[in-house]
């Protein structure tokens, strides 16, 4: 379980090829406003985040939710410096990370 890996940095993202990325770029584009928009509901709103969601949690109450959840550094304006400075030192790269 990644929540007992105290020296290790998760990275959970979708990698893509730039070939498949070529051309659908506004697609690829629209994904990520959905997922910015997802993010965005989970602040304002954890509770209807998950009732919507939870048929997915394998059973997870609430609470248990919510407890994954404070163990996430999402990728925003806040903390995108350093997690890209990370990812950049790993060799990834994050061109296409932000707007």
């Amino acid at each position: 379980s990644t929540r007992t890996m105290e020296t290790f940095f998760v990275v959970d993202a979708l990698f893509v090829d730039e070939k498949a990325i070529q051309g659908r770029e506004k697609e690829f584009e629209r994904l990520r406003e959905i997922f910015a928009l997802g993010l965005k509901q989970l602040q304002n709103d954890p509770e209807e985040y998950y009732e919507t969601i939870k048929g997915y949690l394998e059973g997870q109450s609430y609470e248990e939710f919510m407890s994954t959840t404070t163990q996430v550094e999402w990728l925003n304006e806040k903390n995108s410096e350093a997690i890209i400075l990370y990812l950049n030192n790993q060799k990834i790269k994050t061109d296409r990370l932000l707007p």
